[in-house]
């Protein structure tokens, strides 16, 4: 059964809201960062992972070092946001 199947609750918003969703994967779709439309769009994205990468990296360590779980936190704690305002359609 596909998630974006005619008539379905998902295929009524993404069409409201003006893009096709009957390809998406309904686990994760990922596309080719250098199809994007502008070429510094590509160089955002890496910047964000990058900057994701290293905020976790930095969380965990400092929870390794001083047993404060804070840093980690806030990051699971922005992942859930992200998630919420950008759901994986």
């Amino acid at each position: 059964m596909s998630v974006c199947a005619p008539g379905s609750a998902a295929e009524l918003i993404t069409r409201y809201l003006g893009f096709d969703c009957s390809a998406a994967d309904p686990v994760v779709t990922l596309r080719n960062p250098a199809q994007l439309a502008n070429w510094t769009l590509p160089v955002l994205e890496y910047t964000i992972i990058l900057g994701a990468v290293l905020a976790l990296l930095h969380a965990m360590r400092r929870w390794r070092r001083d047993g404060d779980p804070t840093n980690l936190a806030i990051w699971l704690a922005s992942l859930l946001y992200l998630f919420v305002i950008e759901p994986p359609l």
